[in-house]
C-alpha cells in the first residue's frame, strides 16, 4: 500500500485516500501550481537511507498513533470491525434480489423533509438549540439508566423562562458519553494532583521526581541561554538542570516532572518501549518558545504535560461495553458536577448530547392533534 504526504500540510494518507481527491487537489498537495511554468524542473526527490528510515518510522507512528486512539475509547474485543467487501455484496445481493411478498420499490414514495409532522422535530430542535447547559444544571441530573454499554440516559430539569410570568421547568432527555464523563473526571484529577501542596494549599509548582544518573541533552547556545535565565520558570514546571562545564551546549537534567516519570514506568509495566528522554527535549522546547512569545510570562501547565495527563485520563478511563450500575451511572455525573470544564472530554469533544426537550414535545403533538371529523364519519357509517 502506497502512502501520499502533502507538502503543503505535512499530513499523511493512504492509497484510498488518494484517489478519493479530485486532480487539481492531488495537483496542489504534489506542490504542481498553474503559476508553474513548462520550464520549471521538476525531479524526484532523493533521499538517503538515514532519511528513508526516518521518514518510515514516522509514518509508522502516525498510524499507530491513530490507531491507539480509535481503541483507546472501546473496551478490548468491544470495538466493532466492518468489512467493506462484505458490506457492498449485501448490497449488491439486495439489488439484484425480488421479492416475492413486497415489490422492491426503485425510489422512496415520501422524503422524510416533505413530510406533514416536520413542524415536531423542527420545534423540538429550537426548544433544544436556546438550552443554556451550565454545571448547575447537573445538580438537577435524573438517571434514567445505561443505554448499549456506551451512554448515560438522564434527564435535566431545565427552567424554561420563556414565560417570565409564570416560569416552569421542562425535561430534557440528555445522552452522556460513559467514556468521555470519566476521562474528563480522572483528568481534572490528574491535574489537581500535578501540583505541590504547601500549608494546605495547592501551589503553581509541579510536582517533580530526581533522576539518578543526570540525563544529559544537547542544546543551542540561544536555547541555552534562555534556560539559564529563567531557570527558576523551569524548576516550577519540575525540570532542574546544570550546566556541563566542559561543554557549553550541553546540560544534566537531574529532575522531571512526577507525572512524566509515572508515564515512563506505566509504558514499562506494559513492555512498551519509553521514550522520556523525547518526551522532555518537547517540554524543555515547547517551554522555550513559549517564553520566548509571552517575553516571560508564564504560568500556565506546559501543552506536554497536558498532552501526559489525558493520555493517562484516557486510557483508564471507562470503555464502551463496561456495563454500569445504576448507582455508578449516578456516581459518575455527580463528580461530573464538580468539574471545570464537565461538558468536553480531555480532548475537546461533547461529553453529552440533548436529543429532545419533552415538555416541547408533548406540546407540539397535542397542537398537531386534529379532532375527529365526526360528520365525515357519520357519512361513511351510513354508506
Amino acid at each position: 500500500t502506497r502512502t501520499f504526504v502533502s507538502n503543503l500540510s505535512g499530513h499523511i494518507g493512504n492509497e484510498e485516500q488518494w484517489q478519493q481527491l479530485s486532480s487539481q487537489t492531488q495537483k496542489e498537495m504534489l506542490g504542481i501550481h498553474s503559476e508553474l511554468t513548462d520550464t520549471a524542473v521538476k525531479g524526484p526527490a532523493i533521499f538517503t537511507d538515514t532519511e528513508k528510515q526516518a521518514f518510515k518510522d514516522l509514518v509508522t507512528s502516525h498510524f499507530k498513533q491513530e490507531e491507539n486512539e480509535a481503541l483507546s475509547k472501546w473496551r478490548k474485543g468491544e470495538r466493532p470491525v466492518y468489512d467493506r467487501n462484505a458490506e457492498a455484496d449485501v448490497s449488491g445481493m439486495m439489488a439484484k434480489w425480488t421479492n416475492p411478498v413486497f415489490l422492491n420499490y426503485k425510489q422512496p414514495g415520501l422524503l422524510a423533509d416533505s413530510c406533514p409532522s416536520d413542524t415536531v422535530p423542527r420545534s423540538c430542535f429550537h426548544s433544544l438549540s436556546s438550552v443554556d447547559f451550565t454545571k448547575n444544571l447537573l445538580d438537577k441530573v435524573k438517571v434514567v439508566g445505561q443505554l448499549d454499554n456506551k451512554f448515560i440516559v438522564s434527564l435535566i430539569d431545565n427552567p424554561d423562562s420563556s414565560k417570565a410570568t409564570r416560569p416552569k421547568c421542562s425535561s430534557l432527555l440528555v445522552l452522556f458519553d460513559q467514556h468521555a464523563v470519566h476521562e474528563r473526571i480522572r483528568l481534572e484529577h490528574f491535574t489537581k494532583e500535578c501540583y505541590e501542596v504547601k500549608g494546605g494549599e495547592r501551589t503553581d509548582r509541579i510536582k517533580r521526581s530526581e533522576i539518578k544518573p543526570a540525563q544529559s541533552v544537547t542544546m543551542d547556545q540561544d536555547d541555552l541561554r534562555i534556560m539559564r535565565a529563567f531557570s527558576d520558570e523551569f524548576s516550577r514546571i519540575g525540570v532542574n538542570f546544570s550546566v556541563d562545564k566542559t561543554s557549553r551546549n550541553t546540560i544534566h537534567i537531574t529532575s522531571l516532572p512526577l507525572c512524566l516519570m509515572e508515564k515512563d514506568a506505566n509504558e514499562l509495566k506494559k513492555n512498551k518501549v519509553a521514550n522520556v528522554v523525547e518526551t522532555v527535549e518537547n517540554l524543555i522546547k515547547e517551554h522555550i518558545e513559549l517564553l520566548k512569545s509571552t517575553s516571560g510570562a508564564c504560568g500556565r501547565l506546559p501543552l506536554t504535560i497536558h498532552r501526559v495527563l489525558c493520555s493517562q485520563a484516557c486510557h483508564g478511563a471507562v470503555k464502551f461495553g463496561d456495563k454500569l450500575t445504576a448507582q455508578e451511572c449516578k456516581d459518575l455525573l455527580s463528580s461530573l458536577s464538580s468539574c471545570n470544564l464537565p461538558f468536553q472530554c480531555a480532548h475537546g469533544r461533547p461529553s453529552l448530547a440533548p436529543l429532545v426537550n419533552l415538555d416541547a414535545l408533548e406540546r407540539e403533538l397535542l397542537v398537531a392533534r386534529k379532532p375527529p371529523n365526526l360528520w365525515k364519519i357519520s357519512q361513511l357509517i351510513k354508506h
